[in-house]
């Protein structure tokens, strides 16, 4: 027999004390039901036994009590702490039975959670809603016990006036009595037992149960909206779903329109809009006539499924009915509610202005309603900003007092748009600096109260938990919808959220989508490779101001038509109709930067040696006085609510990138995630996908290797002993072992070209210096096939219009290793200007003019200076500055304009390197990567960066014979760089003009062959730009594979005699440079992947 428990609960009443006769009955009812329990335990579930009354609120008052009014007023006051103060403590000390609250609680737990969500704490928020939720279910049957009034409903006698509007929907508002009693106890043992429950003499108490109601739709409202398809599998919401469809209310009674409005709340936050509307707009009316107090949140529901079903208009006009029944009703919560989505609605709507109703209800508020009339103000500036109307939006935000915005109101919905508001006017006034602060506080704000963001974070627990509520496969779809691209959709509705969204890094996310595309489907990697190429965009995108908007803005703009896709072109089409003054501005714009281009050109061809600004000085003002004006068009659209499509990084879905991989190119990739690191070899046809086992080994290695070559001290001089003397193979030939051992992957013969796309600490690792192949006939990667690198696989094979070269090389010449004398500088240019056609040294002597601007109009630049920095990229200089000259940063380089260099070189640039001494926590080799995706955003196609410094005539070769062989405009990047790295490795070094070489007599090298002087420069590429291989050639998904290997069929080596430069079958190398060795010959196409590969 089971162990008997029983609770006699005497909840605290006030008054006069009970007389001993009622005490008495009570004890002996007590022992008598205890009798009965005994004898029948076995049919036990869980009663609670009160003596009659007991349980009954203190003092006979009314549930919700006057407290959650309060805290209610608190909140339409602005004073969200103080109302979750008031909240918390009426849902603490509200009525029990046992463990068990009461339906007091369903009010009181909806108000904690309206408190949590206006602060911005949406796990606080949507824990409390559950609640309501859970207790709302558990006590399902309430509405049959309340003693509704016998008489008919009348018509409100005097409804308050709207100022702002009246109705169309042709009803009245009902008089429904504040308090009804509801009838409560068991006096029946046997239903006790049956059901549970508690066991009392019946009573009756007064209740409100439209507040009551009315807090079941509004937790059913809140969960939906804040986690939207994760609600839709949920313990709260189902229960009070399968409660509310057994329709708990009298029947044939007006009270079954409360359970229309929350049965069809609940179907829609369950994702059954079809289901949903016909309950919402039956329980609209009462008795067919009459609106009641959850007619608001009923329109309120309809108007978000009008949304999502992109019928803006007909939205607008439930919202706005909605105002007119909360306002009815003295519901503030519908009221703002209601008001914030008429706004979103009339700008998707495309409707002219701010909404009048907004105007309107501003004054009307002004007199008890401070919160809302903020609320109110904050989003008249927003929409007249969005919308370029200035005068409108610096009068709204004058009559916001900055002092409310110090308190709760400052952290919430009205801070925001406030802060939202100033950015957008100081963007259209040309106040960048003001209006990049204003537009960083607004994200700040924001970023608590992003429903993105929240349901992200849920996503990220649910998975991490391991509840198995969710399977790999729902995990990978749903992080695929909350981490793609801002859609059109979300860019129009909530431009400030898709900022703050686009601007947070979600690194946690991205490792816990890539985890689940890898466990969903182990043998076809697509979903891996997708999540992995949103993985490395975002990481870039996250870094950028405004997410990534302002750089894609002028991407949108700068470039050319034909190399935009169909949506790009026009969605610019639609900006340049609503913005006529930009389509002026960035035709001049374009005129001038073709007329100072051919102005630089003529003096680089006349040889301006004294570093003056070419042609005529008034027209370079123009010029910058016309870019400015432009960016300034450029950054407001930016910042606005005009759809722009991520074109930079370009995506890279994988069928794609297959597809522009010729034969013979092969692209290696690797993701660093928390389940370790993952390799993935891609053909034109076929994918091989490994896990690298021992990642702390490989870490170890690299580190030892970066030790034997003597770079971890980025100015500590190399002696040539340590260069006959170092074991770099040992360590390099383990980091092969490391990265290839569990793949069967052989990159030794037969690969063309080799794209590299690393991942964290492998951008430092220099994998042309990789001995590849089996057995005793290992050669370098770098002699087996040309070697490029990428940041992304859309980058790789991006598509673009090819330049047809033979421009201008921009030169900025300084000290290439910090303890060069002054005179070096001058005579790598005079060098450099002998050797190479078409130079022009940089900065110029007017200072008036940007840096980045003059370099805007070269085809290629080349920095030789010291690159050192830490920190964000974006604010490390790429050319120094000095008192006779200015500099540049990353970032002002990356801004508008977009610059036409297709060649970025900078081999000064200092990374952070593996067993270096710096103290920054930033990642390994993120610096590598975000410097030369910031270099290929701004529009270069080639970049060279360093790993480490050497300076020196060594390095000034390597950059000379690669721009001479590149210039011409018809060779691959990576061909020109390996012939010349080939070339100058051969010839002796003068060590006397290396400054980081420490030279022992004893340990001379007769060449330049070891990876110190070659393999700390690094070539990032985006292919030769043109794809014109038809779409059905390449199958849509790669081939399975039994093993994860990729084959290529034997091909002869590369010979490296000049004098193959004479074989009939290859076309005739280029004239040599005086004074060096002839080229290497190009090799023949690859013979390719064939059909019956394994």
């Amino acid at each position: 027999m089971s162990q008997l428990h029983l609770e006699l609960i005497y909840v605290g009443t006030q008054g006069r004390e009970r007389n001993r006769v009622r005490d008495w009955v009570a004890v002996c009812i007590c022992f008598t039901v205890t009798a009965l329990l005994v004898i029948q335990s076995e049919f036990l579930f869980a009663q609670t036994i009160l003596a009659p009354g007991i349980g009954a609120p203190r003092g006979g008052k009314t549930v919700p009590s006057p407290a959650y009014d309060m805290a209610l007023a608190e909140l339409s006051q602005g004073n969200y702490s103080g109302a979750l103060q008031m909240a918390t403590a009426e849902y603490s000390g509200g009525i029990k039975a046992g463990q068990q609250r009461w339906i007091d609680a369903i009010a009181s737990a909806m108000v904690v959670g309206e408190c949590h969500y206006e602060l911005g704490q949406m796990r606080q928020a949507v824990a409390a809603y559950d609640e309501s939720l859970l207790l709302s279910a558990a006590h399902a049957d309430w509405m049959l016990a309340v003693q509704f009034p016998d008489q008919n409903l009348r018509a409100m006698g005097s409804a308050p006036i709207t100022a702002w509007g009246r109705s169309a929907r042709n009803s009245v508002a009902a008089i429904i009595p504040d308090t009804m009693l509801i009838r409560q106890g068991e006096a029946d043992p046997q239903k006790v037992l049956q059901k549970g429950g508690v066991l009392s003499a019946p009573f009756s108490f007064p209740i409100r149960p439209q507040e009551i109601i009315r807090s079941t739709v509004v937790s059913l409202y809140r969960r939906g909206d804040l986690l939207g398809p994760l609600a839709r599998t949920n313990d709260s919401l189902d229960q009070a779903a399968r409660a509310l469809s057994r329709r708990p209310a009298p029947p044939n009674h007006w009270s079954q329109s409360w359970i229309d409005i929350a049965l069809g709340t609940a179907s829609w936050a369950q994702g059954k809009s079809d289901q949903a509307i016909p309950l919402l707009e039956r329980g609209l009316l009462v008795g067919g006539q009459f609106d009641h107090p959850l007619t608001a949140w009923g329109l309120i529901v309809l108007g978000r499924i009008a949304m999502d079903r992109d019928a803006a208009a007909a939205a607008v006009k439930y919202f706005e009915e909605a105002t007119y029944v909360a306002a009815n009703y003295g519901d503030t919560r519908a009221l703002e509610e209601a008001f914030r989505y008429v706004q979103i609605a009339h700008l998707a709507a495309g409707s002219p202005g701010t909404p009048p109703s907004i105007e309107a209800a501003a004054l009307w508020a002004r007199t008890n309603l401070p919160a809302l009339r903020l609320r109110l103000l904050a989003m008249k500036a927003e929409t007249s900003a969005l919308l370029g109307d200035i005068r409108s939006a610096d009068a709204a935000l004058l009559e916001i007092d900055s002092r409310t915005l110090r308190g709760d109101m400052g952290r919430g919905l009205i801070g925001f748009k406030t802060s939202y508001a100033k950015s957008l006017v100081f963007f259209l006034q040309g106040a960048f600096d003001n209006g990049d602060r204003e537009l960083a506080k607004a994200c700040l704000i924001q970023s608590p109260h992003n429903v993105k963001l929240f349901r992200t974070e849920r996503l990220l627990e649910i998975f991490v938990s391991g509840s198995g509520s969710l399977s790999d496969r729902e995990a990978d779809e749903r992080f695929s919808e909350l981490l793609a691209d801002p859609t059109v959709r979300e860019q129009s509705l909530d431009p400030l959220g898709t900022i703050t969204t686009t601007s947070t890094p979600r690194l946690e996310a991205f490792d816990a989508w890539m985890v689940a595309a890898l466990r969903r489907d182990s043998r076809n990697n697509e979903a891996f490779l997708i999540a992995g190429d949103a993985m490395l965009r975002s990481r870039w995108l996250s870094a950028q101001p405004l997410g990534g908007r302002r750089i894609n803005t002028e991407w949108l703009f700068g470039t050319l038509p034909e190399d935009l896709n169909p949506q790009a072109l026009l969605q610019r089409g639609g900006i340049l109709a609503r913005v006529p003054q930009l389509a002026q501005i960035d035709q001049e714009f374009n005129t001038l930067r073709t007329e100072m281009s051919a102005t630089i050109t003529q003096a680089a061809q006349a040889g301006n040696a004294d570093g003056s600004l070419p042609g005529n000085v008034q027209r370079w003002k123009r010029f910058a006085d016309v870019s400015r004006q432009r960016t300034q068009f450029l950054t407001s659209i930016a910042s606005g609510r005009d759809p722009i499509p991520v074109t930079f990084p370009p995506r890279g879905p994988p069928v794609e990138v297959r597809r522009r991989l010729q034969k013979g190119q092969l692209m290696l990739s690797f993701y660093w995630i928390s389940s370790g690191l993952t390799g993935v070899l891609q053909s034109n046809d076929r994918t091989a996908l490994w896990q690298i086992k021992n990642t702390k080994l490989l870490t170890e290695e690299i580190v030892a290797l970066f030790k034997e070559l003597g770079v971890g001290n980025t100015v500590a001089s190399i002696s040539t002993e340590r260069l006959e003397k170092s074991r770099w193979r040992s360590h390099a030939e383990k980091i092969s072992e490391l990265l290839f051992e569990n793949s069967k992957v052989s990159l030794a013969e037969n690969i063309d070209e080799l794209v590299i796309i690393p991942d964290g600490l492998l951008w430092c690792l220099p994998f042309e210096l990789l001995p590849v192949g089996t057995g005793d006939h290992k050669e370098l990667l770098r002699d087996c096939c040309r070697v490029r690198y990428s940041p992304t696989a859309g980058t790789a094979v991006m598509k673009f219009t090819p330049t047809r070269g033979g421009g201008v090389m921009g030169l900025c010449s300084g000290k290439l290793f910090r303890g060069d004398a002054p005179e070096i500088a001058q005579e790598n240019l005079d060098r450099l200007r002998r050797s190479l056609d078409r130079v022009f040294p940089l900065p110029v002597h007017e200072k008036s003019l940007p840096l980045p601007l003059v370099g805007s109009v070269v085809e290629s630049l080349l920095v030789l200076d010291e690159l050192v920095g830490e920190g964000p990229v974006a604010a490390r200089p790429m050319v120094p500055s000095a008192q006779d000259r200015q500099g540049m940063t990353f970032g002002m380089w990356l801004s508008s304009p977009r610059k036409h260099p297709v060649r970025v070189i900078l081999p000064g640039m200092q990374p952070l390197l593996p067993g270096s001494n710096s103290k920054t926590t930033a990642p390994l080799g993120s610096d590598i990567f975000m410097a030369v995706t910031d270099l290929l955003a701004s529009g270069a196609r080639t970049a060279i960066v360093s790993r480490w410094r050497m300076g020196g005539k060594i390095t000034v070769d390597l950059i000379e014979e690669f721009l001479r062989d590149a210039s011409t405009g018809d060779t691959p990047a990576s061909e020109s760089w390996q012939r010349s790295v080939s070339i100058v490795i051969d010839e002796e070094p003068d060590l006397q003009l290396e400054p980081r070489m420490k030279i022992d007599p004893r340990c001379i090298p007769a060449d330049a062959s070891h990876p110190l002087f070659w393999a700390g420069y690094l070539l990032a590429d985006c292919g030769q730009g043109i794809y014109s291989l038809p779409p059905d050639v390449i199958p849509a998904v790669a081939k399975p594979m039994a093993a994860p290997v990729i084959q290529i069929p034997n091909k002869p080596p590369v010979k490296k005699d000049a004098a193959d430069d004479m074989n009939d079958d290859k076309p005739p190398a280029k004239p040599d440079r005086p004074g060096r060795p002839g080229r290497v010959a190009p090799r023949k196409p690859p013979a390719g992947v064939p059909d019956d590969a394994p």
